[in-house]
């Protein structure tokens, strides 16, 4: 038996006993890379940051920490060609204000998101950034300003619209995303949108959508930017039937209930439900909405529909419309405005009506940015550009070990806190490393590929190389972290839960036993494994 079946024999057979032959998904560790089936259709719709859920709404969650939660307007509605007027140019002087909302800045153009990978626009159309559509960047499914001059942005996880992966931010002046949020073990990533904290902080806002037996739950949480702290704002249950959906803007967060027509209900994080005139309609279910920025005001448009309507969330006033192209498909809204999407154009349209003319975004979404501090020289989008790795501590903690070992563990905790990718595959080929109980043969790929998907391997390598091992005399190698080998050692999960988080450590100990990311090294020196899952 060669150096590679010992190791596969081994972990077989000290991991054959975890698996449940009756889940529906595998709990992995932190990093390992999820394929997660929404149940959306595609994310598609009428607002900058818009969820569609199929659906019915059976129980909202109103506790005080939770608003209602809201919806996409048009993905499931097929378009009504039947009275469809002659594409007219953008026209900002159809209808005067009728009262001057509170001043914001102008757009200065569209950052656009699709399966070509990110391009950001000026208001004349011209490109300013184009990050390709390689590495984390290929297959964009949603995609929005992070009101500090960077990108918030989500890529698919396989080339179907409906498996979504990890949020991810290119950040102002920075060579390379970082995560923002990853999917949550067993649940469904939805962006909704992005809004302005109390302090004037920008926050990011998601669901979490988990299948149950009957039905599916969908947890709303807004995370601050800058902070990282998150705030949980309750929960909607969905059974058979009809729709909801959330959008937000601001401090104010919209619920959507789709049924013979579309009804909103609006509420502020804060201060609680809004009483809105918008409330008491109902609209037709074919038009797009979209709740402004600022959360002050939304945008109504008939999917392929001429005329956008903006009114006021707390009088219902109409405070402007304005005429726009025929064969409207999308309405976003962004940073200081709106952007209609037609097969001719993209139209962006400011917060107080004045609109340009843009080239069409044909696939994908298009959503209006007020700063852009993402350059072209930012040397982004090549097949090793933008990698996820971030260097960190190399330190490590003497440890009572074999000189082999020590020697061992010293070298991979160097390698992988300096994000030196082709040190280690060279080490992992030397060593016959297994790597993956699936398809490893490039080390680097396989790294890469993992740490785009928001958790970054070589990092969890030199953290988990810090904590406390255990050693197998009988197989004669030592693991990190013990709990692979004494799943009742306390200390070891308590180490688990200072790297990975007590959501994912409690998602992991609901078997019996450890499988997360572990490193395994023989009495020799050999670097047995390096693996996550069973």
């Amino acid at each position: 038996m060669n150096t590679e079946e010992r190791i596969r024999s081994h972990l077989e057979a000290t991991t054959s006993h975890l698996v449940a032959e009756d889940r529906l998904e595998e709990v992995m560790a932190e990093g390992r890379r999820r394929q997660i089936r929404a149940r959306t259709a595609r994310v598609l719709g009428a607002a900058a940051v818009v969820a569609l859920f199929v659906g019915v709404l059976s129980v909202l969650d109103t506790q005080p920490s939770g608003p209602p939660v809201a919806t996409d307007p048009t993905a499931s509605v097929p378009p009504d060609t039947s009275s469809t007027p002659e594409t007219p140019a953008p026209d900002t002087t159809t209808e005067a204000t009728t009262t001057t909302p509170e001043a914001l800045p102008e757009p200065a153009g569209v950052i656009v998101g699709g399966p070509d990978g990110i391009t950001v626009l000026d208001r004349e159309g011209n490109t300013l950034v184009e990050l390709g559509d390689s590495g984390p960047y290929a297959g964009i499914s949603w995609v929005a300003p992070d009101r500090q001059g960077g990108i918030l942005f989500q890529h698919s996880t396989t080339p179907m619209p409906w498996e979504q992966g990890t949020v991810l931010r290119l950040a102002a002046g920075a060579t390379e995303p970082s995560q923002v949020v990853a999917p949550p073990p067993g649940s469904t990533l939805v962006p909704v949108g992005t809004g302005v904290g109390e302090a004037g902080r920008p926050l990011f806002y998601y669901l979490a959508d988990t299948p149950t037996g009957d039905g599916s739950v969908s947890r709303l949480t807004a995370i601050d930017l800058e902070s990282g702290e998150t705030r949980d704002l309750g929960t909607i249950e969905h059974g058979p039937g009809a729709s909801v959906g959330v959008d937000a803007g601001g401090l104010v967060i919209d619920l959507v209930r789709e049924g013979d027509c579309r009804e909103h209900s609006f509420q502020h994080i804060t201060e609680g439900p809004i009483d809105s005139p918008l409330s008491d309609e109902c609209f037709p279910r074919t038009t797009m909405t979209a709740l402004s920025a600022d959360g002050a005001t939304m945008a109504f448009l008939p999917f392929q529909g001429t005329e956008l309507v903006v009114r006021s969330v707390r009088t219902g006033e109409v405070l402007w419309q304005r005429q726009v192209p025929a064969g409207a498909f999308n309405l976003w809204s962004g940073e200081g405005g709106w952007a209609v999407q037609t097969p001719d154009q993209t139209v962006l349209v400011s917060a107080s009506g004045e609109t340009w003319s843009l080239p069409p975004a044909e696939e994908g979404m298009a959503v209006p940015y007020v700063t852009m501090d993402v350059g072209m020289d930012a040397g982004l989008g090549g097949d090793s550009a933008a990698l996820p790795c971030r260097t960190t501590d190399a330190d490590l903690a003497s440890q009572d070990l074999p000189e082999p070992v020590a020697a061992t563990r010293r070298q991979l905790a160097r390698l992988a806190a300096s994000c030196d990718y082709e040190g280690l595959a060279e080490l992992a080929r030397e060593h016959g490393t297994t790597l993956s109980f699936g398809d490893a043969s490039d080390p680097v790929d396989f790294w890469v590929a993992e740490g785009r998907q928001g958790e970054d391997p070589l990092e969890i390598l030199a953290r988990v190389l810090a904590t406390t091992p255990a050693q197998d005399t009988e197989a004669g190698y030592w693991a990190w972290p013990a709990a692979h080998l004494d799943p009742g050692d306390e200390g070891s999960w308590a180490e688990l839960e200072r790297i990975f988080g007590p959501e994912t450590v409690g998602d992991l100990r609901q078997y019996e036993g450890y499988l997360g990311w572990r490193v395994g090294i023989a009495d020799d020196g050999t670097w047995w494994f390096f693996v996550a899952g069973d």
